[in-house]
């Protein structure tokens, strides 16, 4: 039975040690709430209310920096007024940025919230620099499944030496002919169904799983209120319930979902537990508008989680 009691009451915070790079596009997001309908051609309409916060990969590193671990990021910041804000946001957060570079202009995103799901209009470039070169390999890197062939001699050697590598989709081409050997060369691949599924070519998330871990790593499937569903290389498979919230907002839970993986897995957990802790933070998430802005802390975390288990 996976539980986390044991784990909660052994830790306040995640391994602050824990070393963890992450690489992808940075996004400053506007964030409208609150829609009544989602725009149509010619029509003007009006929002409740409208926050902004970095988003793309700042989702993941503000997410694992609020759950107590060193975070660094390798991504290109805009030089022009919004891309100092997300700088000055990023920094506010404590997320190194040594490996990131600049250029002239930031990626931005709207996200439209609506009936549980959102709209998104992004404008910019999926680039990001190659992944650096530090005196000691990270313990976890989190990137595209788009940037590991791209980087694939460096991060066959830090697997070699330890790093754990965990993927998303990021901006991967489904009809990549080398798709299958990208996915082998990580240790956890977290897309959720319907990417699994376009992936895979299957109908299912059951299947699209099954095949997707055919081709040499652990699959984890996210499934928005559903929770979450695993096959891992060894054939082992299971299902997380995701706890019941009230959902605000989605934008970002997948970034927590895979922050959440990284903290429970620094602590030693094993999969099953890992995913579920990913669970209860995407979920918590959820409850809350925005994106880096809504993701929980360590300790908001572990209230939710005893708080739906006592």
């Amino acid at each position: 039975m996976r539980d986390l009691s044991g784990f909660f009451q052994q830790y306040d915070t995640a391994k602050s040690d824990t070393f963890v790079l992450l690489s992808g596009p940075l996004f400053m997001d506007l964030t409208f709430t609150g829609l009544k309908s989602l725009p149509a051609l010619g029509q003007e309409i009006w929002s409740d209310s409208l926050d902004y916060s970095t988003g793309g990969i700042a989702n993941q590193a503000i997410a694992c920096a609020r759950l107590g671990m060193g975070v660094e990021i390798c991504s290109f910041i805009g030089e022009d007024f919004v891309g100092k804000l997300c700088e000055h946001e990023l920094q506010k957060a404590g997320i190194g940025l040594t490996y990131s570079q600049h250029t002239a202009q930031q990626n931005l995103t709207v996200a439209l919230p609506y009936q549980k799901e959102r709209a998104l209009i992004s404008h910019g470039s999926s680039s990001v620099p190659p992944l650096p070169s530090p005196a000691s390999p990270p313990d976890f890197l989190a990137i595209g499944l788009s940037d590991v062939n791209t980087n694939l001699p460096l991060i066959q050697s830090w697997r070699n030496q330890g790093t754990k590598v965990i993927a998303d989709i990021g901006w991967q081409d489904t009809k990549n002919p080398e798709l299958s050997a990208i996915v082998g060369e990580v240790d956890i691949f977290v897309p959720n169904a319907t990417e699994a599924c376009l992936l895979s070519g299957c109908s299912t998330p059951v299947l699209a799983a099954e095949k997707l871990a055919s081709w040499g790593t652990n699959i984890v499937v996210t499934q928005g209120e559903q929770g979450a569903y695993a096959h891992l290389h060894n054939g082992h498979t299971f299902n997380v319930e995701a706890p019941q919230v009230v959902v605000k907002d989605t934008t970002g839970a997948g970034d927590t979902f895979t922050a959440g993986l990284i903290c429970a897995l620094s602590a030693n957990l094993d999969l099953p537990q890992a995913v579920m802790l990913a669970t209860y933070a995407a979920s918590l998430q959820t409850s809350k508008i925005g994106s880096s802005l809504a993701t929980p802390t360590f300790q908001e975390l572990k209230d939710f989680y005893q708080t739906r288990n006592k």
